[in-house]
Parts: C-alpha cells; sequence; structure tokens
C-alpha cells in the first residue's frame, strides 16, 4: 500500500490521505462482494491502520497494523475456492485501466505533475497488478498469455520512478490506455 510506503520514506501528511482513500473508495465497493460470498470483511484492521498513520504511531506500530490488514485480505481472499486465471486477467486489467485513469488525473497537458496523489495511487494499482500476474503465473497459466501480458506491463512501469512523483511526468496518459487495452486483449486468452 502506498500509504505505508510514504509513512515508511517519513512523508506522514502524504501517507495520511492515502489512509482515508481506501476505505472511503475501495473498501465500501466490496461490501457487496464480501457479504455476497459469506466473506469476512476487514474493515476494522483498514481502520486501525489509518489511526495509527493518522496518529502519527511509531512505524513499528504501523507495521504490525499493516501486517493485520494484509492478513484480514487474504482471510476474505480465501473464500473464493481456487480462482481461475481468467478471473485474475479480469482483475489485472480493472488495475492497470485504473492505474491509467489515475495518472491521467495526476498529469497535466504537459505532463507536469497536477496531482501527487493521484500519481502514488497509479504508482499502487500497477505494483498490485504485478502481484496478481505472479499469481497467475504460478497457477501454470498459459505463458505465452502471461507473457505478453508482462511485456506489456514492463513496458509502462519506467512511467513511475517510485512512490514520490517527478514534477514533470515522462509518459502520455494514452501510452497507458494502449498498453490497458493490449493486456485485455492478452488476458482474453487466459
Amino acid at each position: 500500500m502506498v500509504g505505508v510506503d510514504l509513512y515508511r520514506a517519513g512523508d506522514r501528511a502524504a501517507a495520511e490521505t492515502h489512509m482515508k482513500h481506501p476505505e472511503a473508495e475501495i473498501y465500501a465497493a466490496l461490501v457487496p462482494a464480501l457479504n455476497a460470498r459469506g466473506a469476512p470483511g476487514f474493515a476494522s484492521e483498514l481502520e486501525a491502520l489509518a489511526v495509527a498513520v493518522e496518529r502519527r504511531q511509531p512505524l513499528s506500530d504501523v507495521e504490525a497494523a499493516y501486517a493485520n490488514l494484509l492478513q484480514g485480505i487474504a482471510a476474505a481472499e480465501d473464500v473464493v475456492e481456487d480462482p481461475d486465471a481468467g478471473l485474475l486477467g479480469e482483475v489485472i486489467v480493472d488495475l492497470v485501466s485504473t492505474a491509467a485513469a489515475e495518472y491521467d488525473i495526476a498529469a497535466g497537458d504537459d505532463l507536469s505533475l497536477e496531482n501527487a496523489h493521484e500519481y502514488q495511487d497509479s504508482f499502487g494499482f500497477m505494483r498490485v497488478a504485478y502481484d496478481v500476474l505472479d499469481r497467475i503465473e504460478a497457477m501454470g497459466a498459459d505463458a505465452g498469455v502471461t507473457g505478453r501480458m508482462r511485456e506489456q506491463m514492463d513496458s509502462i512501469m519506467p512511467t513511475w520512478s517510485g512512490v514520490q512523483p517527478p514534477q514533470q511526468l515522462p509518459t502520455q496518459p494514452a501510452v497507458l490506455y494502449g498498453a490497458a487495452s493490449r493486456i485485455e486483449l492478452a488476458a482474453s486468452g487466459l
């Protein structure tokens, strides 16, 4: 999670803004799916992490809260028995498409940085997309398909130099949208 990375780097103010984001924008959208599957939620773990960051607790406390959140997420994921590669491919498409949209918000017409928070969000979505791709590869999915997906992801990943954005962004958003479309095409073969 980008918020934790920012906290580790000492950027407490930026970390705080990212702690409000997951619960307000992402978790609320997951609740219906969690309920439909009878999966345990992880709202309390997410809230505990947010509180630890907002109160600027020691890094060890933030790390412990983050570990608890990851355990809560894993427990929710465990309810879905044997997700197939096709479903996970769709998740990657959504993640990369969202990363492109967030980056687009971050970038000015001249590629100047207009919104650091959205840049950081887009970076976080890409990191999660790589984690999901690793899962698909570990499942033994078609190496040609996953190779094409990874090639597209690798082609755009240099867009993000890290959690702290540069003042001048290197990539036109259209390039990211194009890669997302090619990933979607490749993922249809899973």
